[in-house]
């Protein structure tokens, strides 16, 4: 399977490890600017993992406000809750691997909220 995160440009080969979602890095296809001094595979896949995992933080955070989010029905008959289009923050990780979240499509008092949520993590900077 090829992952390629939405937190950067890498593209990892990555193999599952039993039925409970676990996978393991086998091959490094490409290594984005950002992730480019690190050649270890071990290393770039918990580098990557790891910026990766702390925007889905964030992201779970912003998604707890239920006026931000809808229900689609899936068609295994789940329904998944997804971010409304109008509302979706923009990631980007600056040179310094600290995650900027721009949240200026999100109202207040959502905003003000989301911040002081957003304040205790580490690495973390917000705009707007």
């Amino acid at each position: 399977m090829r992952w390629h995160p939405d937190t950067c440009e890498c593209v990892l080969e990555c193999s599952h490890i039993g039925d409970d979602g676990y996978y393991v890095v086998t091959k490094i296809e490409k290594v984005c600017q950002m992730h480019s001094g690190i050649f270890n595979l071990q290393e770039l896949s918990r580098v990557v993992t790891d910026d990766n995992r702390k925007k889905n933080q964030v992201l779970k955070e912003i998604m707890a406000i239920p006026e931000l989010t809808m229900d689609v029905p899936q068609s295994d008959g789940t329904v998944a809750k997804v971010m409304k289009a109008e509302y979706r923050p923009e990631f980007n990780y600056d040179v310094n691997r600290n995650l900027d979240v721009d949240l200026k499509f999100i109202p207040e008092p959502h905003r003000t909220s989301i911040k002081n949520t957003l304040k205790s993590f580490s690495k973390v900077k917000i705009k707007q």
